[in-house]
């Protein structure tokens, strides 16, 4: 009787780990640009293919389905807008991603309808993408959900939030190129634990990134996106933040080349900023950015609570553009404003009325006698401390600084202020903890992007976007000119896209040569 109570509780454990493994199977699909076999999913000779994407994913009812979309095999064509329901669960989450025959992590690429795009090699060359279109791809309604390894070719929105309450997404290593916008919400709809890391973007023309609502819990880590100067939808912007949008870390980020000429107004102001936010806005932290190549600001901020930790703003008409009364800068810079266009002057700093900004280290520096070291209008103070000012080539010794009577401008030897909250890229604590596994793994090709970096740049030689990360770089260019690097290999992976590696896609993001320095006056 004993053998026969042990022989049961055998068979009763074996038929639970069978039933157990069979519901486990039963949560992976397949996808190729071809059904097979049975159409269900089951296995790639049973594969479904994407019409039936919808279907799969309303199958996962929080149970962690996986859903593998074949890489190898072409691109797929997405004429009509993707409803995405269904989803996981915190720790548990629905996975959509990209990999070859032997299940390798590799790009699957999705093409859609918007009229095609050549990269110019002049990263000046501006493109009027009036009328271009293109399709909404995925209606996003669903929580805890994962995507890695797509490429996005050719599209109007890529991912839209028309949802409130979702929660827990991942985006993770997607490449983009030729969009009106990567990733927008509705106004009003708010979504939290967002996490977007190792993309990249070239060519796009309205926001590659947009929070709105009251959405928070959001982390931005190595995103690099290039505008490529596609304009005429008005108002671009790289990462954009709108009405009570708050809490988030953006780190190791670019945004470049954005360009807006108000319907080729000569005297309007144009706008089209890096980063940017509005009044509602609060307690963002952007830690070794860049901005470069805007026809704005670098940096446009209205929120309050904004802290700045290693970031340079390059080349744009106003480096940094600010509204808000507490604002801070640890160990950022400013480098060479240009105005491509338009009114009003260019400047590395521009405080509106009751503005206070407080620099700790950094750098300021530009040539010549156009640029105004600092903009300073009613009530605002901007306090420089421990700054370097390096102004040459018939530039005013002071920068040339225009300040109404009521504004002020404090000078101090202070020592930089390693001390501001954030700068040491750490996670608020009280992030979800989704966000905090989501973020364990921090290396980036942007990373250091530091004040090594900052105090490095003294002249206005020529130097490649990948030597300007270097920590022992010693010369500056234009890193908007990067662009030109940038589109050919984007546009090159555009065509080329019927076929894909499982490289990461921060292995090809940063261009090996410049072609352009910057020619600029100010």
């Amino acid at each position: 009787s004993l053998m026969l109570s042990q022989s049961g509780s055998l068979l009763r454990i074996l038929v639970a780990w069978c039933f157990v493994h069979a519901c486990l199977c039963a949560n992976v699909y397949y996808i190729r640009t071809q059904p097979y076999g049975s159409r269900d999913g089951s296995s790639w000779d049973n594969a479904g293919n994407l019409d039936l994407l919808r279907t799969f994913t309303g199958y996962s009812n929080n149970s962690g389905t996986v859903i593998y979309i074949r890489a190898d095999e072409g691109s797929y064509y997405t004429p009509s807008t993707i409803n995405l329901s269904g989803g996981g669960s915190v720790g548990n989450r629905l996975r959509i991603q990209g990999v070859d025959v032997n299940m390798q992590p590799a790009f699957a690429t999705f093409n859609g309808t918007r009229h095609a795009f050549i990269p110019p090699t002049d990263p000046e060359v501006v493109t009027n993408v009036t009328g271009w279109g293109g399709e909404k791809l995925f209606d996003l309604r669903c929580s805890s959900v994962e995507f890695s390894y797509l490429r996005f070719n050719d599209h109007g929105l890529v991912f839209a939030f028309y949802t409130s309450g979702i929660k827990d997404v991942l985006f993770d290593h997607i490449d983009v190129f030729n969009v009106k916008s990567f990733i927008d919400q509705e106004s009003g709809v708010n979504i939290t634990d967002i996490t977007i890391q190792h993309v990249t973007g070239l060519g796009f023309s309205k926001k590659f990134i947009r929070f709105q609502g009251y959405s928070h819990n959001f982390l931005l880590d190595d995103v690099v996106a290039n505008s490529a100067r596609q304009a005429y939808d008005n108002f671009s912007g790289g990462f954009v933040l709108d009405e009570n949008a708050y809490g988030g870390i953006v780190r190791n980020c670019w945004f470049l080349n954005g360009h807006d000429t108000q319907n080729d107004n000569p005297s309007a102001y144009w706008n089209a900023d890096g980063f940017s936010s509005e009044r509602g806005n609060h307690d963002v932290h952007f830690i070794n950015c860049l901005s470069s190549g805007w026809t704005d600001g670098g940096h446009d901020h209205k929120g309050e609570n904004m802290t700045f930790c290693n970031c340079v703003s390059w080349d744009n008409k106003r480096n940094y553009r600010l509204w808000g009364r507490s604002t801070v800068f640890s160990n950022s810079s400013s480098y060479f404003p240009r105005n491509r266009g338009g009114c009003c002057g260019q400047t590395h700093v521009f405080l509106a009325d009751y503005a206070r900004l407080t620099m700790q280290g950094g750098t300021l520096q530009h040539y010549g006698t156009v640029t105004r070291g600092v903009y300073l209008e009613d009530y605002s103070v901007l306090t420089l401390a421990g700054v370097v000012e390096q102004y040459a080539q018939g530039a005013r010794a002071d920068g040339y600084p225009y300040m109404v009577s009521t504004a002020q401008l404090i000078r101090t030897n202070a020592t930089k202020g390693d001390d501001i909250p954030y700068c040491a890229t750490q996670i608020p604590s009280d992030s979800s903890s989704s966000v905090t596994v989501m973020t364990s793994s921090s290396s980036t090709s942007a990373s250091v992007l530091s004040s090594s970096m900052s105090s490095s740049i003294t002249s206005s030689t020529s130097l490649s976007a990948t030597d300007a990360l270097s920590s022992s770089s010693s010369s500056s260019s234009s890193l908007s000119s990067s662009s030109s690097s940038l589109s050919s290999s984007s546009s090159s992976s555009s065509s080329s896209s019927s076929s894909s590696s499982g490289t990461s896609a921060s292995t090809t993001r940063l261009p090996s040569t410049t072609s352009n320095p910057v020619v600029n006056n100010g």
